[in-house]
């Protein structure tokens, strides 16, 4: 569109949407497709549509998109486009059949706090302009993010990944604000940023003193360590900000923003995540190799609302049963030959029958139970 690449550009677009079919479903083409129109008729240049080759595209994006479609479809025996197309997205979309409905404000914090401490100059960038040449990109973008976050806002169900496509926009945006030559809203932001990150990292540096619920592995070195690279970075930054040493000031927030996320990633998620989410790949692998046979795998949960271990079936490469009720689950062992139940130790005593124990992974516990003579 603004000719920096020859026609062939169009094509390539159309390919990579026939890809971003495949990899995740409809939305891959939909969202990008909405936010395309909409910057087009904000410019009111709709033309611009019949010269990107719009025949030979589609065509060339459900011939690479389609067949997969088709094949996957006819191995499950329509069962595929039965649970992606109309569980999977539609029913998602309309808030049905999920536990995942937020209210439409949700994204606003995540945004917040997952683009921090770059989100806190997302106000002064959206103000400033860059010059006659260069608005068209800077429409591009704000149209691309204001796309993203109004369809997922609108959308019933609500996940904190659905919004990450409109990170890449916001990076662009505030990238191209701190690339500009004058240091116009430098100081406001600073200390705005300065303030949020501030809290925030006192939060993290005295959680581990003041919680229970952290005190897991090294996370509460973790936390520390990640409010300590923020502050530090922040400090250094609105120092450098105050005497409009701009360049200085970027380098302190990004170096101390590449800390917190090296503290994050190494120190603060595997043991985070192997709490919350439960350690299925060692349990998986456990039941595969230490029970014999075939058993039926139930991952058990009483009275929620929420799946217990939901990645357990990837790890065990079959199927899991996921039951909330005591009187089900009771029925279940019962009628199968062998079977395996894996709950959480404090769900372990609504169990309505004595099982055998067969290990212990974290918060979770694995029971064994035979009616074979």
């Amino acid at each position: 569109y603004t000719q920096k690449l020859p026609h062939w550009g169009y094509l390539l677009s159309w390919a990579s949407l026939g890809l971003a079919i495949m990899t995740k479903g409809p939305a891959g083409a939909v969202l990008i497709g909405i936010t395309i129109l909409a910057y087009l008729a904000i410019r009111r240049d709709m033309r611009t549509m019949l010269k990107v080759y719009p025949i030979i595209g589609i065509i060339l994006m459900l011939a690479i998109a389609l067949p997969w479609f088709f094949i996957t479809n006819a191995k499950t025996n329509g069962a595929f486009l039965q649970e992606f197309v109309f569980h999977q997205n539609l029913a998602r979309a309309a808030g049905k059949d999920f536990q995942h409905n937020s209210p439409i404000y949700i994204y606003i914090p995540i945004i917040l706090f997952g683009f921090l401490p770059w989100s806190i100059y997302i106000p002064a960038a959206l103000k400033y302009k860059a010059d006659n040449q260069d608005t068209g990109q800077w429409s591009f973008l704000v149209t691309w993010a204001a796309v993203i976050f109004v369809i997922f806002s609108i959308v019933v169900s609500k996940l904190p990944g659905y919004i990450y496509p409109v990170f890449p926009a916001l990076a662009l945006l505030v990238g191209a604000w701190w690339a500009r030559e004058d240091c116009k809203g430098l100081k406001s932001s600073s200390i705005s940023n300065t303030v949020v990150c501030a809290l925030f990292s006192i939060v993290l540096l005295i959680a581990p003193f003041i919680s229970k619920d952290v005190h897991i592995g090294i996370l509460p070195v973790g936390l520390q360590c990640m409010g300590a690279a923020l502050l530090i970075g922040t400090v250094g930054s609105i120092y450098y900000a105050i005497k409009n040493m701009k360049n200085e000031s970027f380098a302190w927030l990004a170096s101390g923003t590449a800390l917190f996320l090296c503290a994050t990633v190494f120190m603060g998620l595997p043991p985070a995540s192997w709490d919350s989410d439960g350690p299925a790949e060692p349990i998986a692998k456990y039941i595969r190799t230490n029970v014999p046979g075939n058993p039926e795998v139930i991952a058990y949960d009483y009275d929620q609302e929420l799946e217990n271990l939901p990645s357990l079936p990837f790890y065990m490469e079959n199927k899991v049963d996921f039951v909330l009720d005591p009187e089900k689950l009771k029925s279940m062992i019962d009628k199968n030959e062998t079977t395996v139940v894996v709950t959480e130790i404090k769900k372990a005593s609504y169990i309505p029958m004595k099982l055998r124990e067969l290990a212990r992974f974290g918060k979770y516990v694995i029971y064994f139970h035979t009616n074979a003579h």
